[in-house]
């Protein structure tokens, strides 16, 4: 599935975010899924200032037991171009991002009832941004 989402992140700029997701689910529960995503960013009007584009790989590795997914994910975040700014800014070397993420994931699943998913992630190898944990508890029901 390819999807084409703008998105208005609150930073006073746009960003396009062509993705692609893929999942490999065998008889016997174990899955592999992986996202693929570029964020391609327009300049804040405001300060003159473009973050470069940026690409993310999200990853889970899981087991199914009934209504229950128990695994490992993560995900590869890197900054491809280097931002632009006015040349009074201090930019050093692009500002370029990147890190890398692993840890647990837990999520249940059962037709007619919310989807409810829980990971924590340990941040690792970052530059020019922040490092540390990652936790994300989702809640989401279809209508």
């Amino acid at each position: 599935m390819t999807k084409m989402t703008p998105l208005l992140r609150g930073l006073n700029h746009w960003t396009i975010s062509p993705a692609f997701n893929v999942t490999y689910l065998t008889e016997g529960g174990l899955e592999v899924s992986s996202s693929f995503q570029l964020d391609i960013n327009t300049e804040n009007k405001d300060t003159n200032y473009t973050s470069g584009t940026e690409y993310r790989h999200e990853f889970a590795l899981g087991q199914h037991f009934s209504d229950w997914t128990i695994g490992l994910g993560g995900f590869f975040y890197k900054q491809l171009i280097d931002d632009k700014a006015p040349a009074s800014s201090n930019i050093v070397d692009g500002n370029r991002g990147s890190v890398i993420a692993a840890g647990p994931e837990l999520s249940f699943f059962r037709p007619g009832l919310p989807f409810v998913s829980f990971h924590a992630y340990k941040e690792f190898k970052a530059k020019n941004r922040t490092q540390g944990y990652t936790a994300a508890l989702l809640i989401s029901q279809s209508f």
